[in-house]
């Protein structure tokens, strides 16, 4: 794994390992057989592992027993030898010499004691020593004996090459306060390997140059043990070994835990052998990494697991690992005295999963099948109520998704490991304004998670909505009934946006605008009479209630309310043939105010009028004083607004509406004559803009906006005069071209090299951030000032970190901000 020297950014692949180093390939001259028995039962044990020895103890052979215990080994010279056998959970069985002459053949049957190894009295001690060596402490020696034989079997099948994987491997943006799963920016990819693809480099160069090293393109290399490191002298000489109390949630694991001696200064792994208490079984390996080559923060996600599993041949294999590594980070702190601390923002993940594992021959002898995500989604706290049918359920960044059945389950399978953001979402939820549903789950392979959700739609998270939308209660107080639901047109099927419910309570009327999608809720206190609603045009808001179609709705208790409101059949085909052609964001969305206070004024009549006095569209103001008229497609754009009302009179004013935009404006009222200009128009937006998400990200303010308007008022030369002076950004010239940095990423480097963003024109990506990535990187050279003419501009969006940017703009390929341009006329230029 690789991480750009001078900065947290992305990072590229080294190859690692978990099984390496074959055994001395023996001669087939002399040859001992047997088979390895129960001592009790006499039984066949199958799966041992029986080592030849020398006389100095050194490992020369080795082989795992078949299904009937039986074994062969072969010598390379003559000799005087001796067997072990060991097999987990059971105490290790080793033989008296055996003096093999050159050609012999003999036999040799060993025979393993009947009771199993366990973990079980192994205590664990607080601010126990570490000890040198795992084998200096009575404690250490046992979970490293039994850790030991998988290790053993693991690098004498890899060495063997007697089995074949295929393997899935992925590549993942985590958050890094949850490790929430942000993106997969890159398909799984799948291979079959002749060995296990996990391979480490020499354990020589690990203990000479850390676990971080420096490559040679100034990119960091991030490197894991295989089972030929953790056996190696070095690792064992270069670390100490105490006993780790199991981890949150598992309390059935007993772990070897091991960290670099104090002396050694150089960048190292800590962590655990992870064992199961019962059979002894090693389980897996967690590490992360200490003494980094620069700077950094306390950053315990940045490390790595290695899962280990045991096939019923008796074979151990690693079935899963990932790799985690810093990708970007921002400087906190420093405020009042308080010390500046560096907080990890995103980790790359990258790692592999053995989906199935098969001998040389073909033959399947494991296989995986992924996670499994389960479960239901119902409309009430707990997960208790009646199932919400129809519901979308996505594994966000993963790309899985699918819709719960008629009780509100749903199941989804073959997804990949990792922890991952889910997303329920439903028409009712956003009518309601309860919004899409979010989980966090962690899936693992070969497993199912059971997630059960509730809408919480109880009375207490009415009165949330319908308080964050401005309602308060009358009288007494209590929770609101919230009336939701949708107007449809004639055919009973097709929402209606834009139409104007009309509500009567015991009170003054009500008046709701539905929006785009048709959608509408409102909040009352609970009433005793039914309250009755209709939807209507809005030029139709004085029609006679007689003359409508009135809906009965029962909101005589608190919470959610469902109602379903047609349009009055008297405007239903002029309703639907609007709704059909307008463009919602050809709109002019506009308040009623009273000069002087600001006040919305509820009630007055907002007409929208052509040359030659046409009436174009009208509506009256909501209690918000707010008003939504579309532009009459065909009709110019210049036009007479028009707002009446008893208690104010009426002004009006001349307004220039092209179409493609949305105008945005307050039109200001008074009991007294008005010597400023009655209407003001706030902003201009352009639907492009709009349809693209501009707006939105501008009312969030996460980054630097800057629109038409500005452009005109500066009239730069070049696009980066408009960023010149700005909070975090830094313009660079070369060669005459002008190009910025970002200054608040930070760098690991001693010079002045900032990092640069990726650029973006009409949504499409015309140069990776961060640095060049050689010849064949996107838009390598590419300055900004070479871009666009700022003349062709409409908009721009500059990025200066990971924190707040949206994730269209994110990822690998912007590792430290983006600029984002939006063209007048939307065509991107080449560039």
């Amino acid at each position: 794994m690789r991480c750009p020297r001078p900065r947290l950014a992305s990072l590229a692949v080294s190859a690692l390992a978990l099984l390496a180093g074959p055994l001395v390939a023996p001669a087939a001259a002399q040859t001992i057989v047997g088979a390895v028995t129960d001592r009790g039962t006499a039984a066949p044990l199958a799966g041992a592992f029986i080592v030849l020895l020398d006389e100095q103890d050194r490992r020369l052979n080795g082989v795992l027993s078949g299904a009937d215990g039986a074994y062969v080994l072969r010598a390379a010279a003559p000799g005087r030898y001796r067997l072990r056998a060991e097999m987990i959970g059971y105490a290790t069985t080793t033989t008296g010499w055996i003096d093999l002459a050159a050609g012999a053949s003999m036999r040799q049957d060993l025979s393993a004691a009947v009771e199993a190894v366990s973990l079980e009295a192994i205590q664990v001690e607080t601010g126990g020593r570490c000890r040198r060596r795992p084998g200096s402490g009575p404690e250490t020696a046992r979970l490293w004996e039994e850790a030991r034989k998988a290790l053993e079997v693991a690098r004498w099948g890899e060495g063997q090459g007697v089995l074949r994987f295929e393997v899935v491997e992925h590549r993942r943006e985590l958050d890094a306060t949850n490790l929430r799963v942000v993106a997969q920016k890159e398909e799984s990819k799948r291979g079959l390997y002749d060995r296990s693809p996990y391979r480490s480099i020499p354990a020589s160069r690990l203990a000479g140059g850390g676990y971080v090293q420096l490559a040679t393109d100034e990119r960091w290399d991030f490197f894991a043990p295989d089972a030929e490191v953790l056996l190696s002298e070095s690792f064992l000489e270069s670390h100490c070994f105490s006993v780790a109390g199991a981890p949150p949630g598992e309390p059935g694991l007993i772990g070897l835990a091991f960290e670099p001696v104090p002396e050694r200064t150089l960048p190292d792994i800590r962590g655990a052998l992870w064992l199961d208490r019962g059979s002894a079984e090693l389980q897996r390996l967690d590490y992360r990494y200490v003494a980094l080559p620069f700077r950094h923060g306390r950053w315990d996600q940045v490390g790595g697991r290695v899962e280990f599993e045991r096939l019923a041949t008796g074979m151990w294999i690693v079935r899963r690992w990932y790799i985690r590594m810093p990708l970007a980070a921002q400087e906190t702190g420093g405020f009042g005295g308080a010390p500046r601390e560096l907080e990890l923002l995103t980790l790359s993940e990258e790692g592999a999963e053995v989906r199935a594992v098969m001998t040389r021959e073909g033959t399947r002898v494991a296989e995986a099948i992924g996670a499994t995500l389960f479960g239901t989604v119902t409309g009430s706290e707990g997960g208790l109520g009646p199932g919400l049918a129809d519901a979308t359920v996505e594994v966000v960044a993963a790309g899985a998704r699918t819709t719960t059945a008629d009780d509100g389950g749903f199941r989804l399978t073959g997804l990949p490991s990792g922890t991952y953001g889910i997303r329920i979402t439903h028409p009712e939820l956003v009518r309601t304004g309860v919004g899409p549903l979010e989980r966090i789950v962690e899936l693992n392979a070969g497993r199912a998670t059971r997630l059960v959700v509730g809408a919480n739609l109880t009375s207490a998270r009415a009165r949330e909505v319908c308080e964050e939308g401005g309602w308060a209660p009358a009288g007494r107080g209590g929770d609101p009934a919230l009336v939701y639901g949708v107007v449809l047109g004639p055919d009973g099927e097709t929402p209606v946006p834009g139409a104007l419910l009309r509500v009567w309570v015991g009170g003054p009327e009500l008046r709701v605008l539905a929006d785009s999608t048709g959608a509408f809720r409102f909040c009352l206190d609970p009433a005793t009479e039914p309250v009755r609603v209709a939807a209507v045009e809005p030029s139709a808001v004085l029609a006679s209630p007689g003359l409508l179609d009135v809906v009965r709705v029962d909101a005589s208790r608190p919470g959610f309310v469902s109602a379903r409101v047609p349009l009055s059949r008297a405007r239903a085909v002029a309703a639907g043939a609007r709704a059909a052609g307008a463009s919602w964001s050809n709109a002019i969305l506009g308040r009623v105010l009273e000069e002087g206070t600001s006040r919305p004024v509820e009630g007055a009549l907002v007409t929208l009028t052509t040359p030659d006095g046409a009436v174009a569209g009208s509506m009256v103001t909501d209690e918000t004083g707010r008003f939504k008229l579309l532009h009459p497609s065909g009709s110019g754009d210049r036009f007479t607004l028009r707002v009446d009302h008893v208690a104010y009179g009426t002004v009006a004013s001349a307004v220039r509406f092209p179409p493609r935009q949305e105008l945005r404006m307050d039109v200001l009222v008074s009991t007294r004559a008005i010597d400023l200009d009655p209407i003001v128009v706030t902003e201009r937006r352009h639907d492009f803009l709009a349809d693209q998400g501009f707006y939105d990200r501008l009312e969030r303010a996460a980054g630097v906006f800057i629109q038409r308007e500005e452009i005109e008022r500066r009239r730069p030369t070049r696009i980066t005069d408009l960023l010149q002076g700005r909070t975090g950004l830094q313009v660079v010239s070369s060669g005459g071209d002008y190009d910025i940095r970002l200054m608040q990423q930070i760098s690991f480097r001693t010079d002045a090299m900032r990092c640069r963003p990726s650029i973006w024109v009409d949504g499409v990506m015309i140069r990776s951030g961060g640095e060049p990535r050689g010849e064949t990187a996107l838009g390598t050279g590419l300055m900004l000032s070479e871009v666009i003419d700022p003349e062709h501009v409409e908009a721009m969006e500059v990025y200066t970190g990971p924190a707040g940017m949206p994730q269209a703009f994110g990822g690998t390929y912007s590792p430290c901000g983006a600029v984002v341009i939006w063209t007048r006329r939307g065509g991107a230029p080449t560039p």
